[in-house]
């Protein structure tokens, strides 16, 4: 079907004006700033070396180049997504949510690249090297990549014995029931905007501590970027500013790091480190100076949980991984994407802002939170333009992983749920204009949850998810190889896995880790006990049959 190039232009130009108005808003909002006020502030703006606060100007003129980077970069992903619709006007429904399964090697795996590094790429390994020492960022790398181990088999099955499925629900549907399909339609529904709101709010969190731009604000913005960008192109919209959001990222990241290096003395780092892994409180002395530390090892073991589910049940990964033009591309993007070009992110990350942030003796008491030290960490090893620049790699890095999370919601709204709940003999025209409206609703909808969580720690909400989206993994990934699997095993496994996690971790004292484990596990052994008792097979071949 044709779509009119015209009113796509004018869709993208009404976005902007919309984003304008928001700044006619500023000045109601500036009242309310000392309560979005980040704990970095006191430390960051009111240095007694610099004898005050920031002036009223320079406040002023960091929030119009915040305001500048929002708008700049907000306008220039629009128009590369306007590009690619505009080239790509011929839309079917294969084209829109996959890009027509025809995306080369290089694409594929800067699109992958970008959609797997997230803030906590950066600050997630740098706060476990803070806490955990040199084991720390070693042990959140190697875990957190580790499902992806099992997904790149998974997703070569699923794309074989299934040649025309686009979503993982189609499999849970064809494999099981329309209930267990409908169940994790909502997982998979939920853990994408789970993602897609924590990357926002670090964002915020970023913007609000370097430009002053409120939190409230800078999250919408991002999110509605994000939102119209996707929404217009689909999966193309976010495959073509990939590639140039991995160049972004790999000039800024660098360029900070080649900073920050220039006054950093690692023999100091090195030093600190000794002290912290030998004082007296320590219970283990000399941990923090070890690769094979107990307590990294169990850290890197809830990012496994955590990371499972956030790969296996988010659509996203699927739409990524199918969109590739052959099974050799897919694997081999995968592999370049995720384990070579992305792995030295966080392994950087982890000495330079961690244990550099233990050099200043910054420990974790003083980054309680991802709201304050990164940016207390920079202004002590660059000035306030490399806090800026700072700020730019986690906005292009936040946009990037939200567009993935977009991507999959709008396939499985798309393919799935028209269809199949609204119109059964939906037409592709109808299909596309559906998703487009929806992801927009739920883009509103996301930015809304992300506001309201100001505040709220974020280590909470992880632990609570990590332990909520592992739980469906053991079925999805047993009915891809079990035969002796069926419906009601799958759904038992399930909700047992839920009981015995969130059990664990609510009448255990730090039942978080058990419970993060048995959430995991627990569906597992459901599943291999069920299988005692069935007698019968399920054929595979079936699978084969499937037509979209």
């Amino acid at each position: 079907m044709r779509y009119n190039g015209k009113k796509q232009k004018g869709d993208a130009y009404g976005f902007a004006a919309f984003l304008s108005i928001v700044i006619l808003f500023h000045s109601d909002l500036a009242s309310c700033r000392n309560h979005l006020r980040l704990l970095f502030h006191d430390q960051v703006f009111r240095k007694e070396t610099t004898g005050g606060r920031r002036s009223q100007a320079s406040m002023t003129s960091a929030s119009l180049i915040g305001y500048g980077i929002l708008f700049g970069f907000g306008i220039l992903f629009i128009a590369i997504a306007h590009t690619a619709n505009q080239r790509y006007s011929h839309h079917t429904l294969e084209g829109f949510v996959l890009a027509g399964r025809a995306l080369p090697f290089g694409y594929l795996s800067a699109a992958l690249f970008v959609s797997w590094t997230w803030t906590t790429s950066i600050i997630g390994s740098a706060e476990a090297a803070m806490q955990y020492g040199i084991s720390g960022g070693i042990n959140y790398t190697l875990w957190a990549n580790l499902p992806f181990l099992l997904f790149i088999p998974f997703v070569v099955r699923l794309r074989r014995l299934m040649p025309e499925a686009m979503t993982v629900t189609e499999f849970i549907g064809e494999r099981y029931n329309p209930l267990l399909k409908d169940i994790y339609f909502v997982f998979a529904s939920v853990v994408a905007m789970f993602v897609l709101i924590e990357q926002a709010v670090g964002v915020g969190m970023v913007f609000e501590g370097v430009f002053q731009i409120p939190f409230k604000v800078t999250v919408f913005l991002t999110i509605m970027i994000v939102t119209v960008y996707i929404s217009m192109a689909g999966i193309r919209g976010a495959v073509y500013n990939s590639i140039l959001q991995f160049v972004l990222i790999n000039i800024l990241f660098l360029l900070i790091i080649w900073v920050v290096l220039d006054k950093l003395d690692l023999n100091q780092i090195y030093e600190v480190l000794k002290q912290k892994a030998y004082a007296p409180d320590r219970a283990d002395p000399g941990e923090m100076l070890r690769v094979n530390s107990i307590q990294g090892f169990k850290y890197g073991i809830i990012a496994l949980v955590v990371a499972t589910g956030q790969i296996f049940l988010d659509q996203g990964w699927y739409s990524m991984s199918l969109s590739g033009s052959s099974t050799k591309n897919m694997v081999w993007g995968l592999i370049f994407g995720i384990f070579i070009l992305w792995m030295p992110i966080p392994l950087i990350s982890a000495v330079i802002f961690g244990h550099g942030s233990l050099s200043l003796s910054m420990g974790v008491e003083v980054a309680s939170s991802t709201s304050d030290w990164p940016l207390y960490f920079m202004s002590h090893f660059s000035n306030a333009k490399y806090e800026m620049v700072f700020a730019m790699l986690i906005f292009i890095i936040g946009t990037g992983a939200s567009a993935k999370c977009l991507v999959g919601l709008q396939a499985l709204f798309t393919v799935d749920y028209y269809k199949s709940k609204i119109k059964r003999d939906a037409n592709t025209r109808e299909k596309i204009r559906f998703g487009r409206i929806i992801i927009v609703c739920l883009g509103f909808l996301c930015a809304a949850i992300a506001i309201a969580l100001e505040g709220i720690p974020l280590l909470q909400i992880d632990t609570f998810c990590g332990i909520f989206f592992a739980a469906p993994c053991g079925a999805l990934i047993g009915g891809m190889y079990y035969d002796k699997m069926n419906g009601r095993v799958a759904l038992v496994s399930i909700v047992l896995g839920l009981v015995a996690g969130f059990g664990t971790w609510l009448f255990r004292e730090n039942g978080w880790f058990v419970g993060s484990i048995l959430s995991l596990i627990v569906p597992v052994i459901v599943i291999l006990a069920g299988a005692l008792f069935e007698k019968d097979r399920y054929n595979f071949y079936r699978l084969r049959q499937y037509r979209g």
